[in-house]
């Protein structure tokens, strides 16, 4: 098959480029013949896994990442405002470079999903996918009123515009059951498919507890945002110094919509946990070959998010022979077991939390047997190989 595959930026070593990169490397390796579009494109990011694949580059009316840094309320709907008629222009501007006798065109996340919409005015044979790995229409409740209240109508409004936009989409592809149930209130096919991990990139031997007593590095990965909770992780460390734990925490979290006001709190939060000289923060982000030394150094994954969210890093950790303490409120939780694969917590229970994580620390036995468990699991069920082909089998369905 000839297939087209859309992400609007490939220039930042991260999840969600990683991920495409592998479905496009994985379809390609089954003899497809496959075609990258893009809007903005560093040939580091990444070069292993696109390596030998064509990649068309149709450059956005300004930079992706221009339109960010908004503080105040007003401000930051005036932003969204116009990151959005960006994104909207960025995605015309690609529409009118694609192949148009391409057999599938697949869309991953975000805006890249309005594609659909009209390549199907040009080439209406081919089968259009929308890979939604975070739905634009999600919600999450605020603490103040007026903010839920402008947080809902701009839910509503989404809804409306992915109405619209979805009528140009034959399957979307999830990875979890919240968003399937998205999917389905709107009428279109969906398929659930869980996120794989190149496994054989991220392994080490599964981890022991050989330090000295008492000591843990806790690690935590993802985008800088308030949905992260990395507080959490920071107030656990704090709860385990005081009751004489030497513990460190290690936090990769690349600012990618220059969120200062919560990089503030985090600031503030390691202060008054009396964890200042004991959190190191990478805002920056990091490439691969640091990654890896950071995940060899560490003790423990964890992942405190407090809303329905996958996470590929918490999968590569274990693969890495890390063991995961995780909130039960991701969608982690719907393939894992409790105390087999990781620990699991109640959802911004800093209390909780570092108990599991002492459990950790106090018990080799038990840190062994989830390092062990979770990196197996994620070796048996999360393999790219088998995801490319579930993909395919799908996508054929649809084949006219």
């Amino acid at each position: 098959m000839k297939i087209g595959l859309v992400h609007l930026n490939l220039t930042t070593e991260s999840g969600d480029p990683r991920m495409f990169l592998h479905i496009s490397r994985a379809l390609w390796l089954m003899g497809h013949k496959v075609v990258i579009y893009t809007a903005e494109f560093d040939p580091r990011c990444f070069p292993d896994l696109h390596k030998g694949l064509p990649v068309v580059v149709v450059p956005p009316p300004a930079p992706l990442g221009s339109v960010t840094g908004a503080r105040s309320f007003l401000s930051k709907i005036v932003t969204r405002l116009r990151r959005e008629k960006l994104y909207r222009e960025t995605v015309r501007r690609l529409a009118e470079k694609i192949d148009t006798t391409l057999d599938v065109l697949i869309c991953q996340n975000d805006e890249s999903y309005y594609l659909g919409l009209s390549y199907k005015t040009m080439n209406s044979q081919a089968v259009t996918v929308w890979i939604m790995n975070n739905a634009p229409f999600y919600y999450v409740r605020r603490n103040s009123f007026f903010v839920d209240l402008v947080g809902r109508l701009k839910v509503f409004l989404e809804k409306q515009r992915a109405k619209k936009y979805l009528s140009g989409i034959d399957l979307v592809v999830v990875h979890d059951l919240e968003r399937e149930k998205m999917i389905r209130e709107f009428g279109k096919p969906v398929t659930l498919l869980r996120i794989p991990v190149d496994f054989k990139s991220f392994y080490q031997p599964a981890k022991r507890i050989s330090l000295r007593k008492g000591q843990a590095v806790l690690l935590g990965i993802g985008s800088l945002s308030p949905n992260r909770k990395f507080e959490d992780i920071i107030v656990a460390g704090g709860l385990l110094l005081k009751k004489g734990y030497d513990t460190k925490v290690v936090l990769v979290c690349k600012d990618f919509w220059k969120d200062d006001s919560y990089k503030q709190r985090l600031f503030e939060v390691t202060r008054r946990s009396g964890m200042s000289e004991r959190v190191i923060f990478h805002f920056e982000g990091v490439v691969e070959k640091e990654l890896r030394e950071i995940q060899r150094q560490a003790t423990i994954f964890v992942f405190p998010n407090h809303i329905n969210i996958w996470s590929m890093a918490s999968f590569e950790a274990m693969a890495a022979g890390l063991p995961l303490v995780v909130s039960r409120a991701t969608s982690l939780a719907e393939v894992l077991r409790d105390r087999e694969h990781a620990l699991f917590f109640g959802a911004g229970d800093t209390a909780e939390l570092a108990l599991r994580i002492q459990e950790l620390i106090k018990s080799p036995q038990l840190y062994h047997r989830i390092a062990g468990n979770g990196q197996k699991f994620v070796k048996e069920h999360l393999n790219w190989d088998r995801y490319g082909d579930e993909l395919m089998d799908v996508v054929q369905k649809f084949s006219h």
